[in-house]
Order: C-alpha cells, then structure tokens, then sequence
C-alpha cells in the first residue's frame, strides 16, 4: 500500500517518496519481468567452468559478501514494516546493487577474466549479456 504525504516533516517526506517508488518499482517488475527465464538464456552464467589460476579465498570472500547483503536486506524486511523506520528504506537500492556487485565479481574471478576497475567490470559483463556470450 502506498503511503500518502501526511505533511509531516521533510524526512518523513523523502521517506515517503522513496517508499512509495520501491512499491511502483516492485509492482512494475511483478508485472513485467521474467529475470528468471533471462538468466537461463544466458548460458555463460549456468555453466561456469573454473580458471587453472582461480583463488577460492577471493572468490569465497565475495561471494560471503554477496550472500551476506542478502541476509541483512531479508532482516530489513522486518524492520521497515514499522512506519517509523521507512527512512531506512533508500539503503535497500545501494545494497541490492553491491550484492549483485559481488556476485558477478566472484563469477569474473572464477573463470578468469582479469577486469578490476568498477568501471571495467560493469562494461564487460553488459557486454557478456548483450551477446549471451559462452566462455
């Protein structure tokens, strides 16, 4: 349900909106997203072989990074249900983000490709799903 401006003060407000646009974006994606079904037609992230200079230490270590933001995200879950706490809400986006950050850095790491840079790292994998490229 989305929560109207109650003209409470202006944090109350910034938290409203960005409640409010969480919701549209969550109905929206409900409506119109298969993530599932485009992942599975991306066959270089379903059958990943690992790289002879792999180092599991790295990869364990971002991937524990990964799996953890998803863990705090479900525990905040609760939290936000209290009105009160809805200003917590625009940390939802950042850790969403890096915890899918890592995970495609562990991947990256795992079967060897070399990019390091935030930057380099974001380039290469947009271009690994515009061509459903296979390692």
């Amino acid at each position: 349900m989305l929560i109207e401006n109650d003209n409470r003060d202006e944090l109350f407000f910034k938290a409203t909106t960005t409640y409010n646009q969480v919701v549209a974006l969550a109905i929206y994606m409900k409506r119109h997203c298969e993530s599932e079904k485009i992942i599975k037609q991306m066959p270089f992230l379903l059958n990943v072989k690992e790289a002879k200079n792999a180092d599991f230490n790295d990869i364990s270590k971002w991937l524990k990074n990964s799996w953890n933001t998803e863990k705090i995200m479900r525990t905040s879950n609760d939290i936000l249900k209290n009105n009160e706490n809805q200003f917590a809400l625009q940390w939802s986006f950042p850790q969403a983000y890096y915890s899918i950050f890592s995970s495609i850095l562990a991947y990256f790491k795992t079967v060897g490709y070399t990019e390091s840079s935030h930057n380099a790292i974001l380039k290469k994998f947009g271009k690994l799903c515009k061509e459903k490229n296979i390692q």
